[in-house]
């Protein structure tokens, strides 16, 4: 009997609150779901707190298909730790959740490392766009140094944070493209993705379909050669001692 006068005069204290606030034009409504299925807002309940919007379905169940695990509590554990690497202002924290869970939600995880580098990517990305505006704001060259280097590091960090995402959707194959160009019709076609081994050609491939036939090399040699006629080739040996007696009688 406490219990239902309590929770009576709970939501007799939220409506008074809401009618107050519509008055002076501050009531908060709850946000609608966009792309991601889930959002967060700040809630009217006077004892503080943030509110959720679902479209469908319960909260906890929702947070682990976003996060792609299948435990709630660390799902509820990686959106905590990505909101506290941004966090701001504790009193309103919803922007920094819907932030975290948004680009989660984006990256589309499949298991726990992928939502944590998704995170740890947008967490890098937040500070790392923070510290570029304190730099474009800085008057002295050592304060625009100092924050041109945070900048480096930070974005250097998030492209390899994206890059560790991507070898682990890939299992840590490496990916190897190589392409020929085609030169005079001669056709050196060859694309191929693996790891590092590059497969041969088949039967019916672009290099076999448009390469010009090699042509056999000719061989001679003077016996194969055609001859040149001769004069009187045919009777040099019958003529010669007469030619040799003609010789002494003169």
């Amino acid at each position: 009997m406490d219990e239902e006068i309590k929770e009576a005069e709970k939501k007799e204290s939220i409506k008074k609150t809401q009618e107050e606030k519509k008055k002076n034009g501050k009531l908060i409504l709850s946000p609608k779901t966009e792309a991601t299925p889930l959002k967060f807002y700040q809630s009217d309940n006077p004892n503080g707190g943030m509110g959720v919007v679902i479209n469908s379905g319960e909260y906890e169940e929702k947070l682990k298909e976003i996060v792609g695990v299948k435990d709630s509590e660390l799902a509820n554990k990686i959106l905590q730790f990505g909101v506290e690497g941004i966090l701001v202002n504790f009193n309103n924290p919803e922007n920094e959740f819907n932030y975290i869970i948004q680009s989660i939600f984006d990256a589309q995880p499949k298991d726990a490392i992928e939502a944590r580098l998704a995170a740890q990517a947008s967490v890098l990305y937040q500070h790392g766009m923070r510290q570029l505006g304190k730099m474009g704001r800085c008057e002295h060259m050592a304060q625009t140094d100092m924050y041109t280097n945070r900048v480096m590091k930070l974005f250097r960090l998030h492209n390899e944070t994206i890059e560790a995402l991507d070898r682990h959707r890939r299992g840590g194959e490496q990916k190897v493209t190589v392409t020929h160009a085609v030169l005079a019709n001669n056709a050196i076609v060859n694309n191929f993705s693996g790891g590092g081994v590059q497969p041969k050609n088949k039967g019916g491939s672009p290099c076999q379909q448009c390469a010009e036939p090699k042509q056999e090399q000719t061989k001679t040699s003077h016996v194969d050669s055609q001859q040149w006629p001769m004069a009187d080739a045919d009777c040099t040996v019958d003529t010669a001692p007469a030619q040799k007696k003609k010789a002494k009688n003169d």
